[in-house]
């Protein structure tokens, strides 16, 4: 296929992606600080004060967000490994089936603000305008088909300047505004290639694979969709905890699910205390019985095929954790680049026009 054919394919690969394109990109920028940015925007709510005594046990804090909350049920509790950071847990309100969020001091156990949705605060609606364009999940659809065309724009466009290196470091600052885009265009999208192709991979991946199981799902329609306690109430979720490291020694937990239907289990989901930066922070689970508190499973990582382990870097990958501080800000600011290959695509190519 010629290069002129193929810079045509190019172009219109962007004018498709677009608008959309833009707004994932800057978006996807911003949130790879989203932790930094809310203990800016809500201390209040996100950060606390560590005490000598240390956290509470795990029942009292469950117990505590019972308490606080009679007409919701928890259903998940994220822990974070920064002793300063407050624990942060999903609710549902009798009745309803939609997941809300709130805030818990793990030292004392008051809950911090009140009950929101999961797109109330600033830094949870640039998510999800980040992972479905607020369109639920036609959005999430829409996000995955633009991740599909960034990959196309990345191999396509290194294909078209193939040959970058020859004057790769020589930029004409008195060329006209066309000719010195173009150079800035092609610049920043050599230099940004490699991790655009990764997060339009990964991001792609987990929206199309999202779109492809609901589809695969048939719906029913029943009487009651709201929440229910589908455990039993006097387990202890600290000894249950406790279990995790019999059969994971070096398990850490970061997350753990309640049962969200009749039949399902409680399950730990966590990570090694000394691993790869490229495994993610819920890799690993270990499951017992809502009912009987009994061990039913466990799943390390370390015991799973190629393919889901290769599958479980994508979290990392994506937000550029792997590395540390330098990753997270070098995926900070060249996942920007796609938002402004977009606009500098679109300049270059109305100026042609």
């Amino acid at each position: 296929m010629k290069t002129k054919t193929i810079w045509k394919i190019h172009s219109w690969l962007g004018l498709l992606a677009g608008i959309p394109l833009i707004i994932i990109a800057f978006t996807g920028s911003i949130l790879v600080f989203k932790d930094e940015i809310n203990d800016l925007l809500i201390p209040d709510r996100v950060l606390v004060e560590p005490t000598d005594s240390g956290r509470l046990p795990l029942d009292t804090r469950i117990q505590a967000l019972r308490d606080a909350l009679p007409e919701h049920e928890v259903a998940g509790m994220a822990f974070y490994n920064e002793p300063e950071r407050a624990d942060f847990a999903y609710v549902i309100a009798h009745g309803d089936d939609e997941y809300l969020h709130v805030f818990q001091n793990p030292y004392t156990g008051e809950v911090l603000g009140e009950v929101k949705s999961t797109d109330a605060e600033i830094m949870g609606w640039v998510l999800e305008l980040h992972y479905n364009l607020l369109a639920g999940h036609t959005g999430i659809a829409i996000c995955g088909i633009i991740a599909v065309l960034l990959c196309l724009l990345g191999i396509s466009g290194f294909f078209i300047y193939r040959k970058f290196w020859k004057n790769f470091f020589k930029l004409n600052w008195k060329a006209s505004a066309r000719a010195l885009t173009g150079n800035l265009h092609k610049k920043i999208g050599v230099i940004s290639a490699p991790v655009f192709l990764i997060l339009g991979f990964t991001g792609g991946f987990w929206n199309l694979y999202h779109v492809i199981e609901e589809w695969g799902h048939e719906h029913h329609e029943e009487e009651d969709h709201g929440i229910h306690r589908y455990f039993n109430t006097e387990l202890s979720f600290d000894a249950m905890a406790a279990q995790t490291y019999d059969y994971i020694p070096d398990f850490e937990i970061h997350y753990l699910s309640f049962p969200w239907e009749e039949g399902a289990p409680i399950r730990y989901f966590g990570d090694f205390t000394e691993q790869s930066g490229f495994r993610s922070p819920y890799h690993s689970t270990v499951t017992f019985d809502a009912q009987t508190g009994e061990y039913m499973a466990h799943n390390p990582i370390t015991d799973a095929p190629g393919w889901m382990q290769f599958y479980d870097s994508f979290t990392p990958l994506h937000y550029g954790t792997f590395g540390g501080i330098f990753t997270r800000i070098l995926w900070c600011i060249l996942g920007a680049a796609p938002g402004f290959l977009a606009l500098s695509g679109f300049f270059i190519w109305f100026k042609r026009r």
